[in-house]
């Protein structure tokens, strides 16, 4: 209820108001935390005294969530939400049958969250589509009018109450009982035979084929192989999970060959993670991002081998380990956030000392040219570590002129908050700064300015067309013989007569001009004046307003995959 009152005002008249994000995100916490105690005391707790307090303690715990929350910034905050609730629904998954030797029990109680959850979700989704479609109706039918707020106040309801109740209620009421329970439901073992499994094993092909190939081209993994190697590990342990009861059935004796088979043909793919990660690393760094990833890999590598070499495969252990990995990282000076700054901050003092811009301690200008290199590695250290941590990871370093410059720095820290004191602290030490991806091969960009906001000077041009790349795929006919189309490299407009072109409208120096006035500008919208182009030939003459250009840059110069705006003409 708490949640969804919050989540109503954030749909409603309130809007984003960050005291309703923060009052959602420490409410929507408490229902996995909750209801992995309130199972828990069902089960161990026999007062009802002790049941209360253990309840207060994870009110408790949500309230000093609530209280941290806006000390840390925007990107800490999204990151510490996700790693407490990943702990707390696996809190939810095992903690009902902590210290209970259990083992079918304990896979029929998750085999029932887990079929209830599915269950709750199809109610869910359909209850609303269907009072939507009826609020609809009362709107366009019977003209009682509906604002557009009400739908997303109705998604809150269906989703936090309507949906939370309908799970609980399908929660076994004896959990004792489940472990006689020999059952296992036909559809699932359908699902997960000829859906799942499949999947599994053609990507753990795929990626020992990409192994033999790094091995034999002495090639780098990618980097995107985290996310498949994750992605695979992921669904190959829900898989795994999903069909140890049919192990031991003769009818199916597949399973164990898959569930024996699983890790060991895992454990080449987590040497590639490895070997992935530390690449990034060893160039950039560790963040939070990074950190998770190598603790997890770390995990996995661990439960690939005692799953392949142990006898006594406890099911339980995976996720009452991946819990504890969880709370463990979530804070302390092992944990992610204290770990990344650290390395950051000790990767930026090694930049600085070597370009001599950090002596005894305290950061001093320069006068000596620093390389392209170094100014992008400095300036993206310190953009992460402002625009995450706060200027407090290196306050020491900062004179009382430069802190002073500053300015104050009571609220918590933010990406753009980031950028413009990494900004300011480039320019006291007289090197440039280099915004993120810049002269970054294959980073896209996307310019935007506001209409033009005064009346346009026209006087001398003949036509007026309104720009589009998607409408000037093609050419666009503006009179007879005469059109205007996108050159082959797309950063001109042709104005061609008779099949010759006429004139050539280029547009690079918008595009580079805009990129300047963005580096030297993040987080703002590009003026009017920056995307404007004008091109003469002889007696033809063009005026160009852009509302937006974007693109992706590249070593052989930019090419645009979208522009808008509009176009003056003169023909002779």
């Amino acid at each position: 209820m708490v949640a969804t009152y919050a989540g109503i005002g954030l749909a409603g008249h309130r809007g984003n108001d960050p005291e309703d994000v923060r009052l959602l995100v420490a409410a929507m916490l408490g229902l996995p935390l909750l209801f992995a105690l309130t199972v828990f005391a069902e089960r161990r707790v026999r007062m009802e005294a002790p049941r209360w307090l253990l309840l207060a303690a994870g009110v408790a715990i949500l309230v000093a969530f609530w209280m941290e929350w806006p000390a840390w910034s925007s990107r800490i905050q999204v990151l510490r939400f996700l790693q407490l609730g990943v702990a707390f629904h696996l809190l939810a998954a095992f903690l009902a049958y902590a210290g209970f030797s259990e083992p079918n029990g304990f896979w029929q109680y998750n085999k029932a969250l887990f079929l209830r959850f599915l269950l709750a979700s199809l109610y869910s989704v359909v209850l609303y589509a269907g009072l939507a479609v009826a609020l609809l109706a009362v709107d366009k039918l019977l003209g009682v009018k509906v604002s557009g707020e009400n739908y997303g106040r109705l998604l809150m309801v269906i989703a936090l109450v309507f949906n939370t109740w309908f799970f609980a209620g399908g929660v076994p009421e004896e959990l004792g009982a489940l472990e006689t329970r020999t059952d296992y439901p036909t559809g699932l073992r359908i699902f997960t035979q000829f859906v799942l499994v499949p999947i599994v094993t053609i990507y753990l092909l795929i990626l020992t084929v990409y192994l033999a190939k790094v091995l034999f081209t002495q090639q780098w993994p990618s980097g995107w192989i985290a996310y498949m190697v994750s992605g695979v590990a992921t669904v190959g342990i829900l898989s795994w999970l999903l069909v140890r009861p049919l192990e031991e059935r003769a009818e199916y004796a597949w399973v164990k060959t898959f569930t024996k088979g699983f890790f060991v043909v895992l454990m080449p793919a987590i040497v590639m993670l490895w070997l992935a990660i530390w690449k990034r690393v060893a160039q950039y760094g560790i963040t939070e991002p990074r950190y998770f990833l190598i603790v997890l890999s770390v995990w996995l590598a661990g439960i690939a081998v005692y799953f392949t070499l142990s006898r006594s495969r406890s099911i339980k252990l995976i996720p009452a380990s991946l819990c504890a990995v969880a709370l463990l990282t979530f804070a302390g000076p092992t944990g992610a956030y204290t770990v990344s700054r650290a390395n950051q901050v000790g990767r930026l003092r090694n930049l600085l000392e070597r370009d001599d811009l950090l002596q005894n301690g305290h950061l001093r200008g320069t006068t000596r040219e620093v390389s392209v290199a170094d100014r992008r590695e400095i300036s993206g250290a310190l953009r992460y570590l402002l625009g995450t941590h706060g200027r407090e990871a290196i306050a020491s370093w900062l004179s009382d002129s430069l802190t002073r410059a500053l300015g104050t720095s009571g609220a918590a820290p933010t990406e753009l908050s980031g950028n413009s004191e990494a900004r300011a602290i480039m320019a006291s030490l007289n090197i440039d700064y280099v915004g993120a991806g810049a002269g970054i091969e294959g980073r896209y960009f996307s310019y935007y300015s506001s209409l033009q906001p005064g009346p346009v000077a026209v006087a001398g041009y003949t036509y007026a067309l309104r720009l589009s790349y998607v409408a000037m795929r093609d050419s666009v006919k503006i009179a007879d013989r005469t059109f205007v189309r996108v050159s082959a490299d797309s950063t001109a407009l042709y104005v061609v007569q008779d099949g010759a072109i006429l004139f050539a409208i280029s547009l690079k120096d918008a595009i580079d001009t805009a990129a300047a006035f963005r580096q030297a500008n993040a987080g703002q919208s590009v003026p009017a004046a920056v995307l404007r182009v004008e091109a003469r030939s002889g007696d033809a003459a063009a005026l160009v307003y852009f509302t937006q250009l974007g693109g992706i840059r590249r070593a052989a110069g930019s090419k645009l995959t979208t522009f808008d705006g509009e176009l003056f003409l003169k023909l002779p």
